[in-house]
């Protein structure tokens, strides 16, 4: 089950309050005991970026966090993403797709074979990228 996998996964063996309120958060709560393999794609993503928040790491690495979240859902994800960066936890966010979650003050880096872009939002829109369109050689 979700509960589970959320509980015995984790070698920290986190407090069932603690899974409940990160169930809570990422509006999953009412799938606690629901079975892996009967979740969508976008609700088992949420289960691992739990998983990976119940070891409460300094860094968390989130490679197209979104790409099988809902719409409706991605909102709330990226405002909750940006109260853990706003509490300390460095974000790193791996996208194609700068209208994920992107917010001023955020580091850009821009690989393609090399390095082509590093540098703050503001400076990258500066050099004529705009948000919600997919990164280009600079």
């Amino acid at each position: 089950t979700v509960f589970e996998v959320l509980k015995y996964s984790n070698k920290q063996k986190p407090s069932d309050e603690a899974i409940d309120a990160l169930l809570k958060e990422m509006a999953i709560d009412h799938l606690k005991h629901q079975r892996m393999s009967k979740l969508s794609g976008g609700e088992q993503q949420r289960v691992y970026i739990i998983r990976a928040l119940l070891s409460n790491p300094d860094c968390l690495i989130l490679d197209e966090p979104t790409s099988a979240l809902d719409p409706t859902f991605r909102k709330a994800f990226y405002q909750y993403v940006e109260k853990l960066n706003d509490a300390g936890m460095t974000i790193i966010h791996v996208t194609h797709d700068l209208s994920d979650g992107l917010r001023h003050g955020s580091k850009i880096l821009e690989l393609d074979q090399t390095v082509k872009f590093f540098g703050t939002f503001e400076q990258y829109q500066l050099l004529g990228h705009k948000k919600g369109a997919h990164i280009h050689h600079v």
